[in-house]
C-alpha cells in the first residue's frame, strides 16, 4: 500500500540529493562537470526491482507462517509460541576459559585496529 508512493518519492527526491552529494564530492578543481543529476536506467531498474521485491517477501513469509498451521493454532494468540528453552548449567572450575579468553583479545584487537589502523591508512 505504501510501496508506490513511497518510490515515487525515492526518485523524486534523489534528484536533489545527488545535486547535493555531487556538489560536495565533484568541485571545479578536479576538472569533472560532466556529471548528471538524474540516475541511470540501471540504477533506476534496480531501485524498483529492490523496492518490490523487499515489501514483496516481507508481506509473504508471514502469510506463509500462519497457512503453515491450523486455522485454530494460527488464531490462538493466548498460547505462547516458543516451544521451550534449555537451560545449561556449568561448573567454573571445570570449564576451559582460555579459548573464550584468546577469542575475546582476538575480537578486540580487530575490533581496535578496524576503528583506529584503517581510517589511519586511508588518510595516508
Amino acid at each position: 500500500m505504501f510501496v508506490f508512493p513511497s518510490i515515487i518519492m525515492g526518485f523524486i527526491l534523489s534528484i536533489p540529493g545527488l545535486a547535493y552529494v555531487y556538489s560536495k564530492m565533484f568541485t571545479g578543481d578536479l576538472g569533472f562537470d560532466g556529471y548528471t543529476l538524474f540516475p541511470s536506467f540501471a540504477a533506476s531498474v534496480e531501485a524498483i526491482v529492490l523496492g518490490l521485491l523487499i515489501p514483496t517477501i516481507a508481506a509473504i513469509v508471514p502469510i506463509r507462517v500462519a497457512l503453515s498451521k491450523g486455522l485454530g493454532e494460527s488464531l490462538n494468540v493466548s498460547r505462547s509460541k516458543n516451544t521451550g528453552m534449555k537451560i545449561t548449567v556449568t561448573d567454573e572450575k571445570l570449564s576451559n576459559m582460555a579459548p573464550l579468553i584468546c577469542f575475546g583479545v582476538l575480537s578486540v584487537t580487530y575490533g581496535a585496529s578496524i576503528y583506529y589502523i584503517l581510517p589511519l591508512s586511508l588518510l595516508s
